[in-house]
């Protein structure tokens, strides 16, 4: 393959660790960024650093050296997609984002929307009897 590319992975997904792993054993050097410790029975396959995401100055040093920045991120942790995003358009890596198909609450017939936590409370007792 020649020389390795090195590949910044925004991580914070369960996603993020199966993604690593098939880049790692594919021969890329993978290493990722986080917004917070990794949590689950799965270690993290890479090295990984515990990164502030509310500023994407910062961002733009620490990636260089990478050859592309890939967004494996939770799904609801905008600010590390957004700020990293800015920050590889600022040094001119490529950028690719995961995106998770849509749901609807109308496939799971379990579901039951209510307006606040007291509705949901009579729910909550039925099923636990």
């Amino acid at each position: 393959m020649g020389r390795a590319l090195n590949i910044l992975l925004l991580a914070g997904s369960a996603e993020a660790r199966q993604i690593a792993r098939g880049l790692m054993d594919r021969g890329y050097r993978v290493e990722a960024l986080v917004s917070e410790m990794p949590r689950g029975s799965v270690p993290m396959p890479m090295p990984f650093t515990l990164t502030d995401f509310t500023d994407f100055r910062p961002l733009v040093h620490r990636m260089k050296g990478f050859g592309a920045v890939l967004d494996a991120s939770h799904g609801f942790d905008a600010a590390m997609t957004e700020t990293g995003f800015a920050a590889a358009r600022e040094r001119g890596l490529p950028f690719l984002s995961l995106r998770r198909p849509g749901w609807s609450l109308m496939e799971d017939p379990l579901w039951q929307s209510v307006p606040d936590v007291a509705a949901a409370m009579p729910i909550k007792s039925r099923q636990i009897q």
